[in-house]
């Protein structure tokens, strides 16, 4: 599943790079965030796999990079299913008593068609608000056969 070239306002970070559409940074974060706290259900072991692509075979160009969020389907019900535990864990007696509440005034931008609060809508969010908090990272292969690294470690020469 590919959710296109982000039409977003993207803020670099050293935890990784943070993209919201404008809709969400120019209406829905002001309102919002005035009154604001959050628990974010996450991740911690996504079947979801992403890509990392030379762009050319010169060194100095950046690679392509296609994290490849949600594209195994369990990982959006495994984060919806996070997400109504911490909507249940919102009407608990502690968080009451601090004023918790799930702000439903204005739909997510994108998700505006759906029931608020349904597993759709819940999902819908989550395309919306999904980042990362790791470094991306990889793995290599180092031993024969297929391998792409020498014994000495160092990387295999690949004619293109």
């Amino acid at each position: 599943m590919r959710f296109g070239k982000p039409t977003a306002l993207c803020l670099s970070r050293t935890l990784g790079t943070f993209c919201l559409i404008k809709a969400l940074s120019e209406n829905y974060f002001p309102k919002v965030l005035a009154f604001f706290r959050s628990v974010i259900p996450m991740l911690l072991r996504p079947k979801s796999r992403g890509t990392i692509r030379l762009r050319s075979v010169n060194p100095s160009d950046k690679p392509i990079i296609e994290a490849g969020y949600f594209s195994h389907p369990n990982d959006m019900e495994v984060l919806v299913e996070g997400i109504k535990v911490v909507m249940a864990l919102s009407q608990t007696e502690a968080f009451q008593s601090v004023g918790s509440r799930y702000w439903s005034k204005m739909p997510i931008p994108g998700c505006e068609t759906l029931t608020i609060a349904s597993d759709e809508y819940f999902a819908c969010a989550s395309r919306h608000f999904t980042s990362t908090i790791y470094h991306y990272s990889g793995t290599a292969k180092m031993g024969p056969p297929g391998t792409v690294l020498l014994p000495i470690l160092n990387l295999k020469i690949l004619n293109f």
